[in-house]
């Protein structure tokens, strides 16, 4: 923020918090279509393999063994790169292949220095893998930095990141012989970052490994646990729970986020029913709740909640709970009406949002584009259940009050821009009786240009006050094909808000709070020109903005009685300009703030 005082320009004060410089990060691939697909050679048995190139990926179906694929994407500069970081997704009906599956990048350079970065012994399931470009240690896997089989072959220090040139992809599947699937989804250079999108997720602390761990006690139907070298499993029916001291004591912020990396077995009975809930206590003993209801049977299912969404489930001797002195956790399981058995094993428990795995930094869930705020805001239409409801627009949100299945939708000015590893955000209330716990589903689809419409769903949700629903954009689902094939990230022009209350068939209320796209670095605001006229008055400011972002500007005598002189000036990208008066003929100080 800078204070301009005027009539002169000499006068010119800047606010002392300055805004740090950050180095972008610089993509390799994406790995979309058009653009990557399709590569310049497939080696070994990906060269017979079927392949689906999406719009978001690149999908390899293989009959078994070792593959790889060659790309040209130079010249490609990344200098003062520190990081890379790969996303892959990998599956195979035959559970032989945990544990087995290697990713491995391999990087050459102008001057044909060759460099391979591996990560070997990979679960099945999504895997955003880490590492730095010149030290095995300091390496992840989904937040988590233990047992990440991290190796670099060749020397890094001859690789030249200001020209790479070619880029090969491989798997090796170990002693698997099987058939597997990989999805590859990006990867990128990054400086200090392990996260993806720009944000940061590096590991600031870890609750539990679960490695060689047993819980300190059991409750509810949890009477047996049996720890491994990986994980502590539990094989129960009904709800279930345990708890255990957290050592040494975790002293962090609200603004992070808890990542818990959990594997959930059960027949298909279970599917949509299981809830994994973690439970931080501080030192008082007060307990907040983090719960993924709702979830199916899965492996490695990586679940993440903002540490400040946590709900309070007891108080203790002092008010609000201490992120500064986390000392126990608890670890539960939800069955709802599932009533067979289940195996729950724990994998990881983090707190991330630190820059590169250490204390600090950006947290990444800035905003990239707000689609709604729903302030004062009416549907285009609605339909179903809707449409013969009343819906009510306040001045922060948007209610519909209905009974069964409904939906609408609204166009989004101007459309958003964006890419497929940022972040859906929806800050939502559900209000309805008891009988509605775990029923109530909010769905979000959103639509581009050519009307292909893909959908994120949230089912099993119980009433509750600003539910912060996320999902990865990539994993919406296809609900509508358009004119194009594949969705297009730049050019979002509808949204619809749908909810589905399962069997549920009783009145609910819905309040749409916020719907945002996140994963953004945060970007503080900081006015970079201005410029006066004095026979009009009038004052021409532009300032680093946000997508999809409203501003308003300040105006008083002296910087502790600023008020709002002129409001809701909509975002126009990454730099936003706007002319005000202040009136004051004498004296007067202006700032920008984001509403």
């Amino acid at each position: 923020m800078k204070y301009i005082n005027w009539p002169t320009l000499l006068a010119l004060t800047t606010c002392l918090a300055m805004v740090r410089s950050t180095k972008a990060d610089t993509t390799i691939s994406t790995f979309d279509t058009p653009g990557f697909s399709p590569p310049n050679a497939r080696y070994a048995s990906w060269s017979s393999a079927t392949v689906t190139a999406t719009a978001t990926n690149y999908i390899i179906g293989s009959s078994g063994g070792y593959g790889s694929l060659w790309k040209q994407v130079g010249p490609i500069s990344a200098s003062g790169s520190s990081n890379i970081v790969f996303d892959v997704t990998l599956s195979s009906a035959d559970t032989n292949a945990n544990g087995k599956l290697g990713p491995i990048i391999t990087l050459t350079d102008g001057d044909g220095t060759v460099v391979s970065y591996r990560w070997y012994g990979r679960t099945l399931g999504n895997h955003i893998l880490t590492g730095n470009l010149s030290n095995v240690a300091q390496s992840s896997d989904n937040g988590v930095s233990n047992n990440t089989g991290f190796l670099i072959v060749g020397n890094p220090a001859n690789l030249d990141l200001s020209s790479i040139w070619h880029l090969n992809v491989e798997l090796d599947s170990s002693t698997f012989g099987g058939a597997y699937t990989v999805a590859l989804n990006d990867v990128k250079f990054t400086n200090g970052d392990s996260g993806t999108g720009g944000g940061s997720t590096g590991v600031c602390a870890v609750v539990s490994t679960f490695d060689n761990v047993s819980l300190s006690g059991t409750y509810g139907n949890w009477t047996t646990q049996t720890p491994t070298a990986n994980s502590l499993q539990v094989t129960a029916s009904g709800y279930g729970g345990g708890y255990r001291g957290i050592t040494p004591i975790i002293n962090t912020t609200s603004d992070k986020t808890l990542q818990l990396n959990v594997t959930l077995t059960a027949p298909s009975g279970a599917i949509g029913k299981l809830g994994p809930l973690v439970i931080l206590e501080d030192g008082d003993g007060t307990q907040l709740r983090y719960a993924w209801y709702g979830q199916n049977p899965g492996t490695n299912l990586v679940l993440t909640s903002a540490l400040s969404a946590g709900a309070v489930v007891q108080a203790g001797s002092v008010n609000g709970f201490d992120f500064s002195n986390i000392s126990f956790f608890h670890i539960q399981l939800d069955p709802s009406t599932y009533s067979g058995s289940y195996t729950v094993a724990w994998n990881d428990i983090s707190i991330i949002g630190c820059n590169g795995g250490g204390g600090g930094g950006s947290n990444g869930t800035g905003v990239c584009a707000t689609i709604s705020t729903f302030d004062n805001f009416f549907m285009g239409g609605d339909y179903v259940g809707w449409q013969s409801a009343n819906e009510v627009s306040t001045a922060t949100n948007w209610q519909m009050t209905a009974t069964g299945f409904g939906g609408g939708f609204a166009a989004i000015t101007p459309n958003i821009t964006t890419t497929s590893n940022r972040t859906l955000q929806f800050n939502v209330t559900l209000t309805a009786p008891p009988a509605a716990n775990g029923m109530l589903g909010p769905l979000v689809i959103l639509e581009d240009a050519d009307a292909t419409q893909l959908r994120y769903a949230w089912y099993g949700q119980s009433p509750g006050t600003n539910l912060v629903l996320t999902s990865v954009l990539s994993a919406g689902v296809i609900a509508q094909a358009g004119s194009t094939p594949g969705f297009d990230f730049n050019n979002i022009a509808f949204f619809h808000l749908q909810l589905d209350p399962s069997s549920y068939s009783g009145s609910y209320t819905i309040a749409a709070n916020d719907l945002s796209i996140i994963g953004c670095p945060t970007v503080t605001i900081q006015i970079t020109s201005y410029s006066y006229d004095s026979n009009s008055g009038q004052f021409t400011l532009t300032w680093t903005s946000e997508n999809g972002a409203t501003y308003a500007i300040q105006a008083g005598s002296d910087v502790t009685s600023l008020t709002d002189l002129v409001t809701g000036i909509p975002s126009s990208g990454g730099t936003t300009t706007a002319t005000v008066t202040p009136g004051n003929a004498s004296r007067n100080f202006l700032r920008v703030r984001k509403q």
